[in-house]
């Protein structure tokens, strides 16, 4: 019960935040638009594949696809996969962070402002721990497990 009450103060806190700074999400929103229109050739190809649970990476390829198909991943699964996503594959963590919030169920931008893509991105974006909040949109995903 401690650990739901926490989660819960930190939503709170993290959506009064982002209240504040309504330039924040704007900033993210268009930084997802330019980056999306920006990837050619090889990293483009890249990050489709491993949206679509392809990468040639197992154990993240099954996280993709746990995400797409159930719309949840464990908190430590999040993080091996943030970290994977902007430090091996060195995609953008913003659009990492809009697939996360593309298909999280329980996805807000308050509660994850300050979430794996955020933190591990911080490293090599000083803003990253201000401007790290997700798009609104659909929680759907086009493929489904190999398994199935």
């Amino acid at each position: 019960m401690e650990k739901f009450v926490q989660e819960m103060m930190w939503r709170r806190y993290w959506k009064s935040w982002l209240e504040l700074r309504l330039a924040v999400w704007s900033d993210y929103q268009a930084d997802v638009g330019q980056l999306r229109g920006e990837l050619r050739g090889y990293q483009a190809k890249r990050l489709k594949g491993i949206e679509e649970g392809h990468s040639g990476v197992e154990i993240m390829d099954y996280f993709a696809r746990e995400l797409c198909v159930d719309g949840y991943l464990h908190n430590h699964a999040r993080m091996w996969f943030a970290g994977w996503w902007i430090h091996t594959e060195k995609l953008p963590w913003q659009l990492g962070a809009d697939f996360f919030y593309r298909h999280l169920l329980d996805a807000d931008p308050a509660a994850t402002h300050g979430g794996p893509l955020a933190s591990h991105a911080g490293k090599e974006n000083p803003r990253a721990n201000v401007t790290q909040v997700k798009i609104v949109g659909a929680k759907k995903c086009q493929i489904m497990p190999e398994d199935h």
